[in-house]
């Protein structure tokens, strides 16, 4: 594969297939976990400022892996 992206792109890219192939939607919504927090007082007290962000794409069946990747 040519195309140059992280191996988390690559990992949440192929989860979003297999959750979609296993409910049968096109459209998947995943929450993943951000800190979000920006001062240097706040790293003791992390746990209270992870926030859950909504990850949406459309895995279309006729849509190539590499596309799922750039998208």
């Amino acid at each position: 594969m040519a195309e140059s992206t992280t191996m988390n792109t690559l990992l949440l890219s192929a989860f979003f297939v297999f959750i979609s192939r296993h409910t049968g939607d096109e459209d998947v919504i995943i929450g993943s976990p951000m800190i979000g927090h920006s001062r240097s007082i706040f790293p003791q007290t992390v746990g209270y400022f992870v926030n859950t962000l909504p990850l949406r794409t459309s895995v279309r069946e006729n849509l190539p892996f590499s596309a799922l990747l750039t998208t």
